[in-house]
């Protein structure tokens, strides 16, 4: 690991520490709320999900707004408070999104290539990978 690397890894930390910090802060703050609600999208699943899980949500239609696949995941931090499972769910945010970008650069340039330059300029423009071609074509 070069030590640009190493000063990248420490300041994505530093800034998703400070974010899980600062989304308990405030979910704390709106759980004193006497008007209650949610603050983001998971925090409005925190109080939904509890209900999918035990078969008895109150919901308007048959449309979920996600996919059955995801209450597997948000579950489990409905056993915690609300404030926790916020500072939580920041702080995976982190691997999740290295992981993406190992599998990435893994699966762009060979198992031990690195990603190049030429492939992220690919990726990144439009119709540069294929499978946003085909999605936008509806295939």
């Amino acid at each position: 690991m070069t030590r640009l690397h190493r000063g990248l890894f420490v300041a994505a930390v530093l800034v998703t520490f400070g974010v899980a910090v600062q989304q308990h802060y405030r979910v704390t703050l709106k759980l004193q709320d006497p008007l209650g609600g949610h603050i983001n999208d998971f925090d409005r699943w925190m109080l939904m999900t509890p209900a999918f899980v035990h078969d008895h949500a109150g919901y308007v239609s048959d449309q979920l707004p996600t996919p059955p696949l995801s209450l597997l995941i948000l579950a489990p931090f409905t056993a915690l408070s609300r404030p926790v499972a916020q500072f939580l769910w920041v702080c995976v945010k982190l691997p999740l999104a290295w992981a993406v970008f190992t599998l990435l650069s893994q699966s762009s340039g060979g198992a031990t290539a690195p990603l190049r330059r030429p492939s992220w300029r690919g990726l990144s423009r439009p119709g540069g990978y294929p499978s946003s071609w085909t999605c936008r074509k509806g295939r």
